[in-house]
């Protein structure tokens, strides 16, 4: 019987293997990388504990198993994402090789080098140039679409109102990124709610989470769904361009060949990686910091600067990784040829050697720098506007229900390493 783990073969960092009946092969749940159990619920609920120690402890660890590295320190951090000689964004494949044998490649395998094409995958100069397409068309959409991200916020908290309750994550923050995204390409509204599910099932073979066999073929007939509905509409604005993202990328000139698969690729990333969500992460530490909430009512200018202290205490991403290009040595340790790297952007976020009181949230600190988006020429793409999301959707939401409370257990994300935020976020007001 061939072999294969969901979810998708580029997943960050899988939980569960499967064979292809269905069967579990393997649950690294229940692998804990030596003294640091980095599988536990309490750690999904508060990984900084455990993040923290491992920073103190062992700054460059390797776990064996699967012969990864974990890098916590800020400095190696940072090294390690602007050293393009010796690290490659470009690893879909390599991660797929610990989760599928050959015989279950073909499964995924149009998926998996679609997703080797994106910005975040590849390395420059390619990425360079793709990036600067993306990156422009998405930023100039933003500046005269932040109305509309206001407009969103209003009328998702309308329909909750009357209600005196909500979940934060799937009443509010979930559909705000989605409808923020899809507004930004010039997706027609009408067709917001299939867009979302779409974009929310593709996710799910993005973030590495533990699925079914059954659900990750779901996800993946959503990817492939809205893939293709991304190219009818890209068609659309050929014939009749509008003011939006996708009309703007297609203004591009010198996009090559198969000019219509290279702008939906384009388009695909932009929505992964404007579906994270950082807005209930803000709304959690908010209210488990009431002082510094009644600092932003006194003061609500402060609101920038809360944003950046939100995403660099609560970031959304805590891991990313990189492939070793060439072997190199880092803290006496031999990274290898062919090795995947496990960067800590959430635990150096909070190093002590850079931050004074890192554990502490303080929305006056001053030049506030953080790794919750990546850095460098790889910094996602949506970086801006999740940043003007969280401002907007925060800063209205306690103005309209300044009694907002938590009102039940938060359940937290249990898919994988790299993503940090609550499923559910059960609130009052």
């Amino acid at each position: 019987m061939n072999k294969v783990c969901f979810p998708i073969p580029y997943s960050p960092f899988p939980t569960t293997f499967f064979k292809l009946d269905g069967t579990q092969l393997w649950d690294a749940s229940r692998v804990s990388i030596a003294k640091y159990n980095l599988f536990s619920p309490e750690f999904f609920a508060n990984p900084y504990s455990v993040l923290n120690q491992m920073q103190e402890e062992d700054p460059v660890y390797l776990f064996e198993p699967q012969n990864w590295w974990f890098v916590m320190r800020y400095s190696d951090v940072l090294t390690i994402l602007q050293d393009t000689v010796h690290f490659s964004a470009s690893r879909p494949e390599k991660v797929a090789s610990f989760q599928t044998s050959d015989g279950a490649w073909s499964l995924l395998e149009d998926y998996v080098q679609r997703v080797a094409e994106f910005c975040f995958f590849s390395d420059a100069p390619q990425y360079t140039y793709l990036r600067k397409i993306v990156e422009q068309a998405f930023l100039s959409t933003i500046v005269f679409k932040a109305s509309a991200i206001q407009n969103i916020v209003n009328e998702l908290l309308n329909n909750i109102q009357e209600k005196g309750e909500m979940d934060g994550c799937i009443d509010f923050s979930e559909p705000l990124v989605c409808f923020a995204i899809a507004n930004i390409l010039g997706i027609p509204k009408a067709d917001w709610q299939i867009f979302r599910e779409w974009a929310v099932e593709t996710a799910k073979l993005f973030d590495g989470r533990q699925l079914t066999i059954k659900q990750a073929k779901y996800s993946q007939k959503c990817s492939f769904d809205l893939r293709a509905y991304l190219i009818e509409e890209i068609k659309k604005r050929y014939q009749n361009p509008q003011e939006d993202a996708i009309s703007l990328i297609i203004s591009e000139k010198n996009l090559g060949k198969n000019c219509l698969e290279t702008v939906a690729t384009f388009c695909l990333e932009m929505i992964l990686q404007s579906i994270i969500d950082p807005v209930a992460n803000g709304i959690f530490t908010l209210l488990n910091h009431p002082n510094q909430l009644e600092k932003l009512k006194e003061k609500p200018l402060l609101w920038f600067n809360a944003v950046e202290e939100i995403l660099r205490y609560q970031s959304p991403t805590i891991f990313t990784h990189r492939l070793v290009k060439e072997d190199i040595q880092i803290r006496g340790r031999e990274f290898k040829k062919g090795q995947i790297v496990f960067l800590g952007l959430g635990c150096a976020n909070r190093d002590r050697t850079i931050f004074q009181q890192p554990d502490c949230f303080d929305i006056t600190r001053k030049d506030i720098k953080y790794f919750s988006f990546v850095h460098g020429i790889h910094q996602r793409v949506g970086a801006t506007l999740a940043c003007l999301e969280m401002r907007i959707a925060l800063q209205t939401l306690f103005e309209r229900f300044p009694k907002l409370q938590i009102a039940g257990n938060i359940l937290w994300k249990q898919e994988s390493l790299i993503f940090h935020s609550p499923r559910s976020l059960p609130l009052a007001f």
